[in-house]
């Protein structure tokens, strides 16, 4: 009898002939064509990881990207586009690794990254300009100067990089950075950041939408209206934080919306697919109570063990309220594999219990309290400190901290099935995807909200 050869297996066979066949003929020859090496090489790396089953191949692919992109890199040419964005690419790799590929493995190497964005930022490239800038703020691969990090968030700001502008923004707004907190300019800043967002740098979209939620006296009118749409866009663009905040409009009926159990279960389906902690969480709330809207013949049953899942990854992002809520289904006997049938693991809750507390949940403070458990703070903190300290290696040249190990596994598609819980919300959540990279950032996802 034939062994049977799942989906799976069938996925992976295809990408990787399309990989060696359509991709790495066209890596051979770098010097006479570095634009397409790079092109080949910009679509080999997000497919790697794909690759499970051919381990050899993930290896030689990504050893074969390095090396490519190395050669690229060492090219004298100040007019070649496809060197400072080799550049650009190599150093992203020396940050963060291949994507989704080696999460476990992977060590930083800072002061390779940091000459790289460097000798990009002086071809002419804006994201390079604008990591230089993170590097001098951060520290990493360079000496901190906030001047320098100043001068070149400055410099990709007056190009419309919308990253930088939010940076240069947010830290008027705080004083950061070593700048006199000035309201007037960094409403400036982050209203230019919302008209030029991207899907990498979103953020502006959510704090200006904040703004308009309570309004700064004399600088910003409340405008629960724009609040939406400025909400919408950053959701469609995959900012977690407006996905929650729709969530929470949509559950409670705020801001004269109608309540949506769907509009809700969607929003946080689409926050927890992007890898938000809070999205996680209540969607794991959503599965343990179940959710019914007639308006759209949701029938959501409640499962426990979807809704551990989820809470658990939302507890290794390190989200206070998950980490107490997992010592509550340690404690009940709730686990993914058993639903509520499982063993109840007072040890196991305990645990969960002191991380929450450390974490700053107060319930698992009062917790441990009736359970009578003295704790040694200093320890915990300790250990606390250490886990963020390793979590911000990795993430620290992201604008708002980058994305955990938890987080890129829901995006790689190991939780899966979001897509058809939205799809069973709205009937167009295809159409909703495919307008995405179409240019109607606000009207696509909006419409949606106003169903």
């Amino acid at each position: 009898m034939e062994p049977t050869i799942t989906q799976q297996q069938l996925d992976e066979n295809k990408i990787r002939s399309e990989i060696y066949t359509e991709h790495v003929p066209r890596v051979q020859q770098p010097k006479s064509n570095p634009a397409e090496a790079l092109d080949a090489i910009q679509n080999i790396l997000p497919q790697i990881y794909h690759l499970s089953n051919y381990p050899q191949d993930q290896k030689s692919l990504s050893d074969l990207c390095y090396a490519v992109l190395q050669r690229i890199s060492k090219f004298n040419s100040m007019t070649i586009p496809a060197v400072a964005d080799a550049q650009l690419t190599l150093a992203n790799l020396y940050v963060q690794g291949v994507p989704n590929y080696d999460l476990d493995t992977h060590i930083p190497d800072f002061h390779k990254a940091f000459a790289l964005y460097e000798s990009s930022a002086r071809r002419g490239n804006l994201d390079a300009v604008f990591n230089a800038a993170l590097c001098y703020e951060k520290g990493v691969g360079v000496g901190a100067s906030y001047p320098k990090a100043v001068h070149n968030y400055k410099k990709a700001a007056l190009r419309n990089h919308p990253g930088a502008m939010f940076r240069l923004g947010t830290a008027l707004q705080k004083g950061d950075l070593g700048l006199p907190p000035n309201p007037r300019d960094a409403i400036k800043w982050l209203r230019l950041a919302t008209k030029y967002a991207t899907r990498t740098y979103p953020h502006a979209l959510y704090e200006f939408a904040m703004m308009h939620e309570t309004g700064i006296t004399g600088l910003v009118y409340t405008d629960y209206v724009y609040m939406m749409e400025l909400l919408a866009q950053g959701a469609l663009l995959g900012h977690g934080g407006c996905q929650v905040k729709l969530g929470e409009i949509y559950s409670d009926g705020l801001y004269g919306c109608e309540k949506s159990v769907a509009k809700s279960v969607y929003f946080y389906s689409m926050a927890a697919d992007s890898g938000n902690p809070e999205g996680m969480f209540e969607l794991g709330g959503i599965y343990l109570s179940g959710a019914k809207d007639e308006s759209t013949n949701l029938d959501l049953p409640s499962s426990v063990s979807d809704s551990v899942r989820w809470v658990s990854l939302a507890a290794e992002c390190g989200l206070p309220r998950a980490l107490y809520a997992m010592g509550y289904f340690a404690e009940q006997g709730m686990t993914v594999a058993q639903g509520k049938n499982g063993t109840p693991n007072p040890k196991a809750a305990l645990s969960w219990y002191k991380r929450a507390a450390v974490a700053g949940e107060e319930k698992a403070v009062r917790k441990l309290e009736e359970l009578g458990v003295d704790i040694d703070w200093k320890a915990f903190r300790k250990l606390e400190a250490n886990e963020k300290a390793n979590q911000t290696n990795i993430n620290s040249l992201q604008v708002g901290g980058g994305v955990g190990k938890a987080a890129k596994r829901v995006q790689q598609g190991v939780t899966g099935g979001l897509s058809e819980l939205r799809n069973k919300v709205v009937g167009r959540h295809s159409q909703v995807d495919e307008e995405l990279d179409g240019g109607h950032k606000v009207s696509a996802l909006f419409s949606v909200c106003m169903i």
